[in-house]
């Protein structure tokens, strides 16, 4: 798999942020 590291923490953090935010309390996208 070839990625970018830039582009590997954008989207990793955009993933655990969806995580984060849905167990913190009901958030809708």
């Amino acid at each position: 798999m070839t990625v970018r590291y830039d582009e590997f923490t954008v989207e990793w953090l955009g993933y655990a942020t969806a995580r984060l935010e849905a167990a913190g309390g009901p958030v809708v996208y």
